[in-house]
């Protein structure tokens, strides 16, 4: 056993886990790490760092919380900052369709391997709103089996186990469908998967690593097709465009605000020229999204020019067009479940 000191926004506490110890700084992007404790073992210190993409259609906005050799990190459920809210509400959490950054984790393991594997559960983010802000609650006493914890499937769901490699940034990608009863009523075998089962559902998590570029310099993009992985798409930016694949790949950024309404990302028949198919069946193109388009769904609190600026981003296609575009013809919001929309996170700097 090993015991954890860790800070927040003043706070100094005490956690306890087994076999491992993770630490964050939860009440902000920075990351607290806890002194090697004394052992014969030696210990490695790794750096683990999430980017989290949600295409399930129909699990709840959620939290997550993970489990490393039996034992859950003594962290609260992440994203856990106040201050960054899911849209249209007032508390952190994913959302159907959503991108999120994760604050770095830290590990200490005897393990000096290059990766691991830790199990992914997804926490009920308005269940656990006042618990987690107001009396700190921890995913050990929200993920468990006694008189403070959370009911398995209403309040948190099993998501997988994943592994991944440390000290590289990481995609954690969550799909499928929640069991009946669990997420929305969202039922169709087309949308969720032929191999969804309504008493099981077919939801998992996976974990897939970023990679990086060895510029530092400009705007660098790699495009990834959940469904359909190195599905053709193009960077456009009024008459040039760029190539896009899973690979970095520099690219230019509109010269005015009013730019970035018309420049953006066409994949499907606007780019090859065929309909294509995503991974249900359904059309993928015709399919465009202007990078306006792309920083409402990703952050509305931003703005295009603001949100957009050197740096590497992850752009990601999630939902099915067979379910409409996100997006409608007239620029406002298609809510229905499923949609298809493109969604962007800026990585951290190295």
């Amino acid at each position: 056993m090993r015991i954890n000191r860790y800070t927040c926004a003043g706070a100094l506490g005490i956690g306890i886990a087994l076999g491992a110890i993770a630490t964050i700084g939860a009440c902000s992007d920075s990351i607290t790490s806890p002194p090697v404790p004394d052992s014969a073992t030696p210990v490695t210190r790794n750096k683990a760092e999430f980017y989290v993409f949600n295409d399930s259609p129909n699990l709840y906005p959620f939290r997550l919380c993970f489990k490393y050799q039996n034992a859950l990190l003594d962290l609260p459920p992440l994203p856990s900052d106040g201050t960054k809210s899911m849209p249209l509400s007032n508390f952190p959490g994913i959302a159907e369709g959503a991108a999120v950054a994760l604050p770095a984790i830290t590990f200490d393991t005897e393990d000096k391997g290059s990766s691991i594997s830790i199990d992914v559960f997804a926490v009920r983010a308005r269940l656990v709103l006042n618990a987690i802000d107001d009396a700190g609650a921890r995913c050990p006493t929200l993920v468990c089996d006694h008189g403070s914890c959370l009911e398995k499937g209403p309040d948190y769901i099993f998501l997988g186990q994943v592994s991944f490699a440390l000290g590289e940034p990481n995609m954690l990608i969550v799909t499928g469908c929640a069991p009946s009863g669990v997420g929305s009523t969202l039922t169709d075998t087309s949308i969720c998967g032929t191999n969804y089962e309504p008493t099981r559902g077919n939801l998992s998590a996976k974990a897939t690593a970023i990679g990086s570029s060895r510029s530092r310099a400009g705007t660098l993009v790699k495009f990834v097709d959940i469904h359909n992985g190195d599905a053709p798409a193009k960077w456009q930016t009024g008459t040039a465009s760029t190539t896009l694949s899973s690979q970095f790949v520099a690219v230019a950024l509109p010269s005015s605000l009013s730019g970035y309404a018309t420049s953006g990302i066409a994949f499907g028949s606007n780019e090859s020229g065929d309909a294509g198919l995503d991974g249900e069946g359904g059309a993928r193109g015709p399919t465009f999204f202007s990078l306006a388009n792309v920083q409402d769904l990703s952050d509305p609190a931003s703005v295009p020019n603001a949100f957009f600026t050197d740096g590497q981003y992850v752009f990601a296609a999630l939902g099915s067009l067979s379910m409409g575009s996100a997006i409608n013809a007239d620029g406002t919001r298609n809510t229905t479940h499923g949609a298809l929309r493109i969604v962007a996170l800026r990585l951290s700097s190295p």
